[in-house]
């Protein structure tokens, strides 16, 4: 019975330190990605799969500056030039990513991505994790 109680204490002991661990975890990619609750926790649970290609400087307090309204010119000072020129869809009429997939496949990854109107201005701004 008491060999039990010691394998039961344990157990819940393991369950809570690794509830306080993701807690952790999930609350530093909400402050430091600025992520909502739902993808700070994809990132952590989906991190072994994490394959993000990001352009050589980047910063996460820089891309955050970045505001709907800007033109061109403002990211490129603020930011630089993004890892991907994207071309035009349905909803806006071209994008630049700031991040990519590691290898070119279809991995999870941190995405970063400025979108721009036909007048060359920021229509959307993109930061999450798929």
């Amino acid at each position: 019975m008491y060999k039990q109680k010691k394998i039961l204490s344990f157990i819940i002991g393991f369950i809570g330190l690794a509830s306080i661990s993701l807690i952790i975890s999930v609350s530093y990619n909400m402050i430091y990605f600025q992520y909502d609750l739902r993808n700070a926790t994809r990132r952590v649970l989906l991190y072994p799969l994490e394959e993000t290609k990001w352009i050589p400087g980047f910063s996460e307090t820089k891309f955050s500056k970045i505001r709907t309204g800007m033109n061109e010119k403002e990211v490129l000072h603020l930011i630089g030039k993004p890892l991907i020129f994207g071309d035009k869809s349905s909803s806006y009429n071209y994008y630049w990513a700031y991040t990519w997939y590691a290898d070119d496949n279809d991995g999870a990854y941190d995405h970063r991505i400025v979108y721009f109107d036909i007048n060359g201005r920021v229509s959307d701004i993109e930061r999450s994790f798929k």
